[in-house]
């Protein structure tokens, strides 16, 4: 059974991420993709620079689904993130999660998802304890299922 999960518009298109079974796919043009090389070889469009933002939620959703989110707003993410460690210290005892214990990451090196040198980086934060990743992988891919790398950011020099 087939379950939609987001919807992430492609030009004039929509990529459906789907959980089929358990497992993450893409339906796109009534066609269905369980690795990212044959999606990107049939949709090239994906390649595209102004497509960026699009190619990385659909490699987080193929490799993590839900436990990651993309960070698709770059400072409201800083933002959220002083406010969540501010709170933390406001009100420990209110807080499910400690986000300070982990230390303070450095947020300068964000930044939007791009394609450099054969490889795509971008931005995750982490669905539950909102610890912040930079994904990177091969780009385009060499195989239907890349190595794909989830890193912890680096911590700030305080």
């Amino acid at each position: 059974m087939k379950t939609t999960a987001i919807e992430i518009p492609l030009e004039d298109k929509k990529i459906q991420c789907l959980i089929d079974d358990g497992k993450p796919v893409i339906w796109i043009d009534n066609h269905l993709f369980t690795g990212l090389k044959p999606l990107v070889d049939a949709h090239p469009k994906l390649k595209e620079p102004h497509n960026v933002m699009a190619l990385a939620k659909v490699v987080n959703f193929l490799s993590r689904c839900f436990e990651f989110k993309v960070v698709s707003d770059i400072e409201e993410f800083r933002q959220i993130y002083a406010l969540r460690i501010q709170e933390e210290h406001e009100r420990p005892d209110d807080v499910p999660t400690n986000l300070s214990a982990y230390g303070n990451f450095d947020l300068s090196v964000l930044h939007a998802p791009k394609i450099e040198q054969q490889t795509l980086r971008f931005f995750v934060e982490n669905d539950y304890n909102h610890l912040p990743y930079q994904v990177s992988l091969e780009f385009p891919p060499g195989a239907d299922d890349p190595s794909i790398h989830y890193t912890l950011l680096p911590y700030a020099s305080d």
